[in-house]
């Protein structure tokens, strides 16, 4: 019996979940060293970890990896990107540990590289404070806004 990098994925998230990011790390050779090789949900997952266990250096080293930035072999299949929820994170996470440079820098690095930035995700690197409210019942989407009187603000 051979895990596929599905079943792998799942192990590396068991881990990450039981607070052994260094497990994690080494399933993911795994899944790098395998035929399949790693994919964007295995990079997101442990990427994941990385900003849970609050390893931004270990976070960074994955997204230049997973692009190929600084000269590295480009670790995702064309085509495939890391999901922008968990970029946001990792943009969040560095912004909240007071790491500005070193976004500037990997916003920089992507652009070069041609990877598409939303502004979902540009502009959660330049929001300081709180996330933001997200209103119920008004069908808008309110974001940034107070809401209006008698409807209950949702915190994400």
């Amino acid at each position: 019996f051979e895990p596929n990098a599905q079943v792998l994925t799942c192990l590396m998230n068991a881990c990450i979940v039981n607070g052994a990011l260094p497990r994690a790390w080494d399933v993911f050779g795994w899944i790098r060293g395998s035929a399949e090789g790693a994919d964007a949900k295995a990079c997101g997952v442990l990427l994941n970890g990385c900003i849970r266990a609050g390893s931004m250096d270990q976070a960074l080293e994955l997204v230049e990896e997973s692009y190929g930035l600084g000269g590295r072999r480009r670790l995702l299949p064309r085509g495939q990107d890391l999901a922008v929820d968990n970029m946001q994170d990792l943009l969040r996470a560095l912004a909240q540990r007071g790491m500005r440079r070193q976004t500037t820098e990997l916003i920089a690095q992507l652009r070069e590289a041609g990877v598409p930035l939303s502004g979902r995700l540009l502009s959660s690197m330049l929001a300081d404070g709180p996330a933001p409210v997200r209103c119920e019942g008004t069908g808008r989407g309110d974001y940034g806004r107070l809401p209006p009187r008698g409807v209950r603000p949702l915190r994400r």
